[in-house]
């Protein structure tokens, strides 16, 4: 069966793009992806000019790990980066359906970065993880997400970091040894006079999470 299938964990290749693009389209947008995504209702076709942005980014820097089947296909994927490389998405041509999501994200960092010592330049941003749903539960993304940590170890970083909006993502950022250092309650956020995200309820926040990685 298709789930019983080797897996197999590799740094992203150019070859990948393809199968990566397709593997967030499905993990992501509404209506069963990511909690900010499903709260704003923002559809495949909103999503779509986004993902193929980040995925041809994490292929030219070449710091995200993947998760393959036996056909090479992409199940699930950590897209990294260094800090320091971070663009804001808002100055993009998106859909403005992802504009407070934007938002949301950008002050969090700067709630984060205004409070730590370290630089951009130090951070390992592992900005976006997913599995396809079809192999949730094997353990996926927590080897995705040890392999991104550890690859950001050997290369020198100082810490790893990750914004995670759903209570899966900060349960297993916890179980790997991230501490929250920055937070901004959905409830509360305002976007252009209005709280886009008050519906979620769990989880209460979107934290910024932190793993050191270097003394």
């Amino acid at each position: 069966m298709e789930t019983q299938s080797p897996i197999i964990y590799k740094l992203a290749e150019a070859h990948n793009l393809e199968t990566l693009v397709d593997c967030v389209q499905q993990c992501f947008p509404a209506p069963n992806g990511e909690t900010m995504a499903c709260e704003l209702n923002v559809l495949p076709e909103d999503y779509y000019p986004f993902t193929r942005l980040v995925c041809e980014k994490a292929i030219e820097e070449k710091l995200s790990w993947l998760a393959l089947d036996n056909s090479e296909r992409v199940i699930g994927f950590c897209l990294s980066e260094p800090m320091s490389t971070a663009p804001l998405y808002s100055d993009h041509s998106l859909s403005e359906k992802l504009f407070p999501l934007f938002a949301l994200l950008e002050e969090l960092d700067n709630r984060y970065l205004i409070n730590t010592a370290e630089t951009p330049e130090q951070m390992f941003h592992l900005y976006m993880l997913g599995v396809l749903p079809i192999f949730s539960g094997k353990g996926i993304g927590r080897e995705l997400l040890k392999g991104s940590v550890n690859f950001g170890r050997e290369l020198g970083y100082k810490v790893a970091i990750a914004e995670a909006t759903g209570t899966g993502s900060q349960t297993l950022c916890r179980n790997l040894g991230f501490e929250s250092k920055a937070t901004v309650p959905y409830e509360d956020f305002i976007f252009a006079g209005k709280h886009p995200f008050k519906g979620i309820k769990s989880p209460r926040s979107c934290v910024l999470m932190e793993k050191l990685l270097l003394p």
